[in-house]
């Protein structure tokens, strides 16, 4: 994160838009003071297995909770969910009201 930050004059990006096929969980989890950030506004994201994976959607629920609670804490609010089921897009802001699209 250090070069990204060389390459937006010492701040993080504003925007995070991630579509990592389900590697976002565990970027969170490794870098989670990254995302407490002040500079980083809004995250982007597709909840999404990992390609190939054998393990239960149960399972990856709980890493996205985990990793939805941890924003919540840095000061996220959920702002956007397009899904009627576990996966879907979503769109976190930091602060505001909580809304739903």
């Amino acid at each position: 994160f250090t070069h990204v930050k060389k390459l937006f004059g010492g701040k993080l990006p504003a925007v995070w838009f991630v579509d990592c096929d389900g590697c976002l969980p565990g970027i969170y989890k490794a870098f989670s003071s990254q995302f407490a950030d002040p500079s980083v506004r809004l995250v982007l994201y597709e909840r999404e297995a990992s390609p190939g994976t054998s393990e239960p959607d149960h399972v990856w629920e709980a890493r996205y909770h985990a990793m939805e609670m941890g924003l919540r804490d840095q000061g996220f609010v959920a702002k956007q969910c397009l899904s009627n089921s576990l996966w879907g897009v979503w769109v976190w802001e930091r602060g505001g009201p909580r809304f739903v699209v």
